[in-house]
Formats: C-alpha cells, sequence, structure tokens
C-alpha cells in the first residue's frame, strides 16, 4: 500500500485529488494539508510514501517546502500539482518524481501512478527477522535488541530527550499541544514555540530511527496533540513490574527468578533525569523495588545464607542511599554475622547519609536497636 499525503491551499483541489486517488486501490490517502506548517508536521508524523503538491502555497514556496518534506521524511516522493508548466524543471531539480499540471487528467494521473508504482516495488525493501527490542527507563535511558549489551540514545538536544520521555510517561493517553508548549517552551509565543516542538520532534523520530526502535509518534484528534505507540517494542520497566506482580511467595524454587528480577533494576526510573513530572512514577516503582529487595533478602537469611542476603542488601542500599530500613536489615545481619565492625560502619554510613545530606535525625526505631545492641556487646 502507498501511503499519499495530499497538499493544496483550495479545499475543492484537494477533494478532487482524493476522489481520482480513490480509483486506485494500491494507494491510501493518509492525510492533506491546506499549509505549509502543516504539511511539514503530517509529513514528519506520517512518513508518506509520496506527496501530491501544490507549487503555489500560501505563505512557502511549493519548492521550498518540497525540500523541508525530503528533511523531515526522507523517504518521500514528490509530486507537484501546478497550473504552470514552467515549474517542471525546477521540480525536476529537486528530485521529484513527476509534476502534474492542472486540470489534471485521468490518463495523465494514471502514468504517474503506474511510476509510482514502479518505484516503490523497486525501493521495497527486503524485509529482516524481526529483533526484539526493549527499551530500557531503570537507570539511564538505552535500548537493546535480542541479547545485546544496551546502548544509550544519542540526543541530539536535551528538549528532544525530554519531549520523548514525557510522551513516554504518558503513552497511555493523548498529549495536547499546548501541554507540551506550555512544559517546554512556556516563555515563547505560539508560532516560535510551534516551530521549535515540530522541529523536536522531527529529531526524536530521527534518534528512534538510528536506534532501530520502531516508536512512532502519532498525531492525534485532528493535529492538536500526540500519541506513542510503542509497537513491538518492550519496556523495561512494564515487564518488570508485571512480572514482579505475577510471583507467588519467596521460595527456594523461584527464588532465582525473584533474583533475576533483582537484577533487571539497573537503576531509578528514568536515570539521572530529575524531571518533576516523574518523581511520581519514580516513587511508585522505588517502593516496590525495596519491597522486592527486602523480601529477597529475607528469604536468603531465613535458608542460612547470609552472604547473600548482605549482597542484595548492599546493591539496594547502593542505589537507595536514605533507606533506614534496609540499613537496620544489613545492621541486624552484620550483628547476626558477628561482625562487629561491619555493623558500626553500616551505621556510620546511614547516619552520614541521612543526617549529613538530609539534615534529619534518624529513627527511633534505628536508634534503640543500635544502641541496645551496643549495650549488650560491652556488658
Amino acid at each position: 500500500m502507498i501511503r499519499a499525503l495530499l497538499a493544496d491551499d483550495e479545499q475543492l483541489a484537494l477533494f478532487q485529488m482524493e476522489h481520482m486517488l480513490a480509483a486506485y486501490p494500491d494507494i491510501k490517502v493518509a492525510g492533506t494539508a491546506m499549509d505549509p506548517a502543516m504539511i511539514l508536521e503530517l509529513a514528519s508524523s506520517i512518513q508518506p510514501d509520496v506527496v501530491f503538491l501544490d507549487i503555489h502555497m500560501p505563505d512557502m514556496n511549493g519548492l521550498r517546502t518540497a525540500e523541508l518534506i525530503q528533511q523531515v521524511s526522507p523517504g518521500t516522493d514528490i509530486v507537484f500539482v501546478t497550473a504552470h508548466g514552467d515549474y517542471a524543471l525546477d521540480a525536476f531539480d529537486i528530485n521529484a518524481l513527476d509534476y502534474l499540471l492542472k486540470p489534471i487528467s485521468k490518463d495523465r494521473l494514471a502514468k504517474t501512478v503506474h511510476r509510482l508504482g514502479e518505484r516503490f516495488s523497486r525501493n521495497a525493501p527486503e524485509v529482516p527477522a524481526a529483533k526484539h527490542m526493549c527499551l530500557h527507563i531503570m537507570g539511564p535511558v538505552a535500548f537493546s535488541s535480542d541479547s545485546s549489551a544496551p546502548q544509550l540514545l544519542k540526543w541530539r538536544t536535551s528538549k528532544a530527550q525530554e519531549l520523548f520521555l514525557y510522551l513516554l510517561h504518558h503513552r497511555n493517553r493523548f498529549v495536547t499541544k499546548d501541554e507540551i508548549l506550555q512544559l517546554l517552551w512556556p516563555d515563547f509565543d505560539f508560532k516560535k514555540s510551534s516551530t521549535h516542538l515540530y522541529t523536536t520532534i522531527y529529531q526524536i523520530k530521527q534518534c528512534l530511527k538510528q536506534a532501530s526502535l520502531e516508536i512512532r509518534i502519532l498525531n492525534a484528534s485532528g493535529g492538536d496533540g500526540y500519541t506513542l505507540d510503542m509497537g513491538r517494542v518492550k519496556l523495561d520497566a512494564a515487564e518488570w513490574e508485571e512480572n514482579i506482580r505475577s510471583m507467588k511467595e519467596f521460595h527456594a524454587a523461584n527464588r532465582p527468578l525473584h533474583q533475576r528480577l533483582f537484577d533487571m533494576y539497573r537503576g531509578e526510573y528514568l536515570g539521572p533525569m530529575d524531571y518533576l513530572w516523574a518523581e511520581g512514577e519514580r516513587e511508585r516503582l522505588r517502593v516496590i523495588r525495596l519491597h522486592q529487595a527486602s523480601q529477597l533478602a529475607d528469604s536468603y537469611r531465613k535458608d542460612g545464607l547470609l552472604l547473600d542476603a548482605v549482597t542484595v542488601l548492599k546493591r539496594t542500599l547502593e542505589l537507595h542511599p536514605y533507606y533506614e530500613e534496609g540499613y537496620l536489615s544489613l545492621m541486624k545481619l552484620y550483628d547476626e554475622i558477628g561482625d562487629r565492625a561491619a555493623t558500626e560502619a553500616c551505621f556510620a554510613e546511614l547516619k552520614r547519609n541521612v543526617e549529613g545530606d538530609l539534615g534529619v535525625k534518624l529513627s527511633l526505631k534505628v536508634l534503640q536497636w543500635y544502641i541496645g545492641r551496643t549495650r549488650e556487646s560491652a556488658s
């Protein structure tokens, strides 16, 4: 199926072209536009196979519009539609597939469609074996295919990174343009911020394309906003949480699976990015993580695997240095092992993190246990 975008500043001309193309079952009109800004936005979003473009467009010459279309959608062919035959040479200078003179005859359109079909069949890529792509958002944002090591996404700008992650964060709902503009360019006027938005969307798509991530940003609600389509790309946080919730109680038989889930948690949600809008989800996943880690450590402890329990807690505290319950559990393990020096060092580290970094007092629960054990050791 050849996806076509129609662009003309006359509604009647759009209607007539759409009606004529309806006679060709291999062509689907994927969108129509009446001004250059909307043309570029739809071309970036839809990535059409062909654009039927009127050369005489308001605010921007059609030849310039065609150049910009090929920047935001490099694989798109251009068919110019014009009432002036003298544009033909200029059209072919920018690698246009064809040009049609108004009024368009059925025979002339048939030749264009035939040429388009030949080009489309020649350029149709071979379909490679499907890869299992995964987007990693627990820790630094990265991607991987099959069993390969995660690679960081290479963002051209910080705005492109934040916009993508914001759409990903809200992947289950429609995000309005106004919401995005207020988030990223609150001090710009509408026209300037809209231009930045379209450019940033293009940068995101280029980044995803370079990473071979088949994630699509779709225009929705008549172009008033966007939705994110993950396609077949998996999300590590979603898989991790789903598996956590599906697992039953800890026991020796399923503990390796719990350990594997523990190892999947590479870091906090969206890694070092301190976006205020992500903090709620970060805290929610953090709570799930700490609960699972505590249960895993406790499972090892109950079966006498104290060193394994210590390893789990130490790795947990590396990511969550203010988790008092984790420190208390680790001190109790060191005490059970009989390592008094490690217990004291653990307490000192907790005190330094909580009182030094956060400026708050340790909890009474931790202080009572530590003081009690210190007195018992001294007696």
